[in-house]
């Protein structure tokens, strides 16, 4: 396995965790047009981060951290903490995907009752994957896994931001998109939430002409769009 972990000091946040289901956070705008790719087409990386309770100062979440693995199924063992054995979500099966992901949410969803009544078995996920971005159409070539460490995705009427892909080493180099944990994803052109965008309400293929364009995604309930 090949793992490279990376701390981004250079932003002071990734994920934004807002309650409700209002739109993007309000942040300067400022596009970044540098096109900035996968460092290969087979390399799977996960993007975690801290959530930003609603009125904190952004600057005192602290930076995320970016992991990079050779196969799809040891990024997804690596946030889980559980062995990935089904051979279709091995292979990226969008269906088995999804059927992963609502798994995993139905853990998450189900770990305080369990507590209370003494019978957890399995530790739920302290992170749920929000979605994946392919540098290729069809959900193919490189990709990027995005989580929102609060545990239960778009499910309790949060929204998730993610104000500069250039910090994840893939601004301008995103052509399909696939969304999970009830969540709906809108990318925007320019960072900070700015510019032409398109949804994935929840599965993008390909991306028109926003493809190869994204600099920033934002993560909402689904429903809801940018």
């Amino acid at each position: 396995m090949s793992r490279r972990i990376t701390r981004l000091a250079a932003v002071s946040a990734v994920v934004l965790v807002l309650g409700g289901i209002g739109g993007a956070p309000a942040l300067a705008s400022g596009p970044d047009l540098t096109s900035q790719g996968f460092p290969t087409d087979d390399q799977v990386c996960t993007v975690i981060a801290q959530p930003t309770p609603a009125g904190q100062d952004i600057a005192l979440t602290p930076a995320p951290t970016t992991a990079c693995f050779d196969t799809l199924g040891e990024a997804l063992e690596s946030v889980s903490g559980e062995p990935v054995t089904d051979p279709r979500v091995l292979a990226g099966d969008i269906t088995a995907l999804r059927g992963y992901a609502n798994e995993q949410a139905a853990k998450a969803a189900a770990a305080p009752q369990a507590a209370r009544a003494g019978t957890v078995t399995t530790a739920a996920a302290s992170s749920m994957m929000l979605g994946i971005a392919y540098k290729n159409t069809n959900q193919t070539g490189g990709a990027k896994v995005f989580y929102g460490s609060s545990g239960y995705g778009c499910m309790t009427g949060n929204t998730y931001g993610f104000p500069k892909m250039s910090t994840y080493l893939m601004n301008n180099n995103i052509s399909s998109m696939a969304t999970y944990a009830r969540c709906w994803s809108t990318l925007y052109d320019g960072e900070n939430y700015s510019g032409t965008t398109t949804n994935c309400v929840p599965l993008c293929t390909s991306l028109g002409s926003m493809n190869d364009r994204t600099s920033s995604i934002v993560f909402r309930p689904e429903g809801n769009i940018g």
